[in-house]
């Protein structure tokens, strides 16, 4: 805790506040600012030093920098200032007088004392303003060394509602206004009944409330949008600032964040962002109305509603897709079935040190915008950019491919509906199932999920039964690695599936992102990546093995390039053995797949760009939500632009879901090259800032040498992937598909970087601290272990 101070300022007003300066160590250090803390509106010096949990003391301690918050005049028992007859200049007043007579004071009192080289204003919502205009008048001035200013809660432009809700608060009220905390939460919050902060601080800030001078409400209120540059500009210090992303009072965009910026020109150094808030648990429970029309559409947050339960069997769901169940067909076809074993058990290898990464980035800062954003705060925003946009891309190309693949597999019970039918069909039924709210997606991928994973055992278990011939017209065993033979041309077919095989793991990285959101992410993660493992051992290798045994590579009915039918070689391998009733079922199953899978694309695709949108890197449309937190902005533009399926009307429909698959795993491939490299980068920055890793929550297994494997890996298979289009004669359709998305990459990055004058972060200025997570206290275990049926069930249900 801090200790409270009473300081005789010059001109013979008293200044209340609190301080707390460190132990000096043996270290010397060249930079050491004084951290001058000012309070908002309706607190006073105590808004920073709470209670031992919530004091910017500990920060103090732990950084060995020295802190002072104090009382603005009016507040707590510093003097007032005079009464003025214009309330418009309040806020300049209270700013002019905070450089001129308080810093100063405070600067001669603490700064020689505490070892400190420069000053730091640090101030939150009004007091930013009047932070804002103290910096702008000490341009020259002497006095105290002004080294730098951290603001937030303060931005350009109102949400409306919250100006009108002020507005009447204003009116009928004496000076000063007593700002109850109720009244407080619809300005600030807009959750009356509701807040997003822990219920203790909430009482605190009840017995923390403190009258407000009339004049600087109404002078934030109406007139500091109309002066504020004018003192903005004059600034000429590094500045950092922040805007939460459910601020009730500013409008919290990216877009809005990156205008406050450009109001500092003068400022040598400038750092911001959105600072993202994840909802408690008693706001998963949706309460009808109580934000109706209250909230910014551009700024709503999403409902968070998502279960336990429905995390788990959304995984399971984005491994058992129509990839696996219609896709691997395509793969049996290009290499074989001990092709599709070697390329799929490499890309399987690839993906389990992918998702290490990624569950040590997760579980250490577990951030709502996942790997785009680590991206951007530990390589470069520009790079961010292109990977927001190619992982929306490979979503909406995945989407498109479902579309195709259940307009194809219906036609195995009826031609009655064209093709085109089916496709319109079931883009109206996912936009309108996405439009329910994400309970409602949750709820049905968990049944559906389950589903998939019963009938895909129950197909293993007649797999069997068919290559011993306990069920057909005779056992099979492994005729069919003889002839026609385990590879489908040799090493080119090999290449050719791990793209393929690149498509069908896509979805396996939101594991790792659901995991790092979880409330006990420790736990969760390296739980969630041991599933992952044995979900790809016992689904992907366990299909392609079945496969293998029940069809040979160049069955006419599987899809190829040259094919004018399509159908699932599960439904293939059961319809040949003469078992046409689960046959049938297994088609259901395809079906059921797909509209799950469908389903899925469409949220992840339509979340990636509401992200986008929020963030600058996509228009500001794009990132509205309706009432009941739905992006519905998002879903439509994502779902239009799957209108590309289209192309598969043309006389082979094979070959154009074939060039639909290579785009999309070009794509699978670059995302986890990135996030391998936001991954090295986290960690170099921790050895620069003098960070141990040993602190992390989770650390990623055979580090650095497991991250450097898959990055290399990935690259390598960027590259390998379509080599055979060189092969002679030259394939120009072949070249053109395996390798257009990467200049397309290539040149949103460099754009976007030549636009922005956007620079790599380096390593000792990298921010590994916001929101990070340290090793906790291991728990002691009361409960028994689970037994082997529980560990199974965990593998296959969650």
């Amino acid at each position: 805790m801090m200790q409270p101070f009473d300081l005789k300022l010059p001109d013979g007003n008293n200044l209340a506040g609190r301080v707390y300066i460190p132990q000096k160590t043996s270290n010397v250090r060249r930079y050491l600012p004084l951290l001058v803390c000012v309070h908002g509106g309706s607190y006073d010096a105590e808004y920073f030093d709470i209670d031992s949990q919530h004091s910017v003391a500990r920060v103090s301690q732990a950084s060995e920098v020295p802190v002072v918050s104090i009382s603005r005049p009016s507040y707590g028992k510093s003097s007032p200032l005079a009464p003025i007859a214009d309330s418009r200049s309040w806020g300049c007043q209270q700013g002019q007088y905070l450089n001129a007579i308080i810093l100063p004071a405070i600067w001669k009192e603490f700064g020689p004392r505490s070892g400190a080289t420069s000053v730091v204003l640090l101030a939150h919502s009004i007091g930013a303003m009047v932070a804002t205009i103290a910096a702008s008048c000490h341009v020259g001035a002497e006095g105290y060394p002004l080294a730098g200013l951290i603001t937030s809660g303060i931005g350009v432009e109102h949400v409306e509602q919250s100006r009108q809700q002020m507005i009447q608060l204003l009116r009928n009220q004496t000076d000063p206004i007593l700002f109850e905390t109720k009244a407080k939460d619809a300005v600030m919050l807009q959750l009356p009944h509701k807040a997003l902060v822990d219920p203790a601080v909430c009482l605190h800030t009840e017995r923390l409330n403190k009258r407000v001078p009339w004049a600087e409400l109404h002078d934030i209120n109406v007139s500091w949008l109309e002066h504020w540059q004018t003192y903005s500009t004059a600034i000429r210090v590094p500045l950092m600032y922040g805007i939460g992303e459910f601020d009730g009072l500013w409008v919290s965009t990216r877009d809005a964040v990156q205008q406050y910026k450009s109001a500092f020109p003068s400022s040598p150094r400038i750092e911001y962002d959105t600072i993202m808030y994840q909802a408690r648990s008693d706001l998963d429970e949706e309460d009808p109305g109580s934000q109706a029309g209250s909230i910014d559409p551009l700024a709503a947050p999403l409902k968070r509603s998502l279960k336990s339960r429905h995390l788990q069997m959304i995984a399971i769901g984005g491994i058992i897709g129509p990839g696996l169940l219609v896709g691997s067909g395509n793969a049996l076809n290009k290499g074989g079935p001990a092709g599709c074993l070697i390329s799929f058990s490499l890309v399987g290898l690839i993906v389990f040190f992918v998702m290490q990464s990624l569950g040590e980035l997760a579980t250490a800062i577990p951030v709502s915008g996942s790997f785009t954003e680590y991206a951007q705060r530990f390589v470069d925003d520009a790079l961010a950019f292109g990977l927001g946009w190619a992982y929306w891309y490979l979503w909406v190309t995945i989407l498109a491919s479902e579309y195709n693949a259940i307009s194809l597999v219906i036609g195995f019970w009826t031609d009655a509906v064209p093709q085109w039918g089916w496709i319109l069909i079931f883009w109206v039924l996912f936009l309108g199932l996405s439009n329910l709210g994400v309970l409602a997606y949750g709820e049905m991928e968990f049944w559906l999920s389950l589903i998939k994973v019963l009938a895909l055992l129950a197909f293993f278990i007649l797999a069997i039964c068919i290559s011993t011939g306990g069920v057909g017209p005779g056992p099979i065993g492994f005729k069919y690695y003889h002839d026609p033979g385990a590879f489908a041309d040799s090493i080119n077919g090999v290449a050719r599936t791990f793209v393929v095989a690149g498509t069908l793991y896509a979805g396996t990285e939101m594991v790792g992102v659901t995991a790092g959101e979880s409330a006990n992410p420790a736990k969760a993660v390296p739980t969630a990546i041991k599933q992952v493992f044995w979900r790809i051992l016992i689904f992907y290798i366990g299909t392609f093995f079945f496969l293998g045994i029940l069809l040979p590579y160049n069955h006419p009915k599987l899809l190829s390039s040259t094919s004018t039918a399509a159908s699932s070689p599960l439904t293939i391998a059961l319809t040949d053995a003469g078992i046409l009733p689960a046959a049938h079922l297994i088609n259901a199953l395809i079906v059921i797949s797909v509209i799950s899978a469908g389903n899925g694309s469409l949220y992840v695709a339509s979340r990636t760009m509401l992200f986008m949108a929020r963030n600058g890197k996509a228009p500001r449309f794009i990132g509205r939500t309706n009432s009941r937190g739905v992006p519905w902005v998002a879903l439509i533009f994502s779902n239009i632009f799957t209108c590309i399926v289209f192309l598969t009307l043309s006389s082979s429909a094979g070959r154009i879901y074939s060039a639909l698959i290579t785009l999309a795993g070009v794509a699978t491939f670059v995302v986890w090259a990135v996030i391998c490299i936001a991954h090295i980068r986290f960690r170099k920055a921790m050895v620069v800032q003098g960070d141990d890793p040993s602190r992390l929550p989770f650390r990623a297994a055979l580090y650095p040498y497991g991250t450097y494997f898959a990055l290399g890996a990935t690259i390598f298979l960027v590259f390998f992937q379509g080599y055979t289009a060189f092969l002679n004669p030259f394939s120009v359709d072949d070249f053109i598909i395996n390798y257009i998305l990467l200049p397309v990459f290539a040149m949103l990055v460099v754009g976007y970087k030549i636009w922005n004058k956007t620079k790599i972060v380096k390593l000792e200025e990298m921010d590994i601290w916001t929101g990070r997570r340290v090793a906790e206290v291991e728990e002691t275990e009361t409960d028994k272990q689970p037994g082997w049926l529980a560990k199974l069930k965990d593998i296959f249900i969650g």
